[in-house]
């Protein structure tokens, strides 16, 4: 395992990009603000975190074969934060986007 130094405070391991990746990234900021690469925390976490519309959003990027290893699919079955999407392709925004902004039904718990 490699490691280097970042600009920020703190080792990062060196992650790996998809080759769609760049893409997806760049198509992001098209929509909105541009998304934070995370690629580098590893263990798992998404590899890009998206603030839009004041909701924190999380994509796992993937090749169209791609697969979700064992610690993403623990990060994703333990994920509390905004909605969390596995992205293959940018045409797949739209999509997402218009998820993220469908109102959410609350029920109560009861019991």
């Amino acid at each position: 395992m490699s490691f280097k130094h970042s600009t920020r405070k703190g080792i990062f391991r060196s992650g790996k990009h998809d080759e769609n990746h760049k893409e997806i990234a760049e198509a992001l900021a098209h929509y909105g603000p541009e998304p934070f690469d995370t690629t580098r925390v590893g263990g798992g976490f998404p590899d890009l975190i998206w603030p839009f519309q004041g909701r924190t959003v999380g994509f796992e990027v993937k090749r169209p074969d791609g697969t979700l290893t064992p610690a993403q699919e623990r990060v994703h079955g333990e994920w509390c934060g905004g909605p969390l999407f596995i992205i293959q392709s940018p045409d797949e925004i739209p999509a997402i986007i218009e998820k993220i902004q469908r109102p959410t039904i609350r029920r109560p718990v009861i019991g």
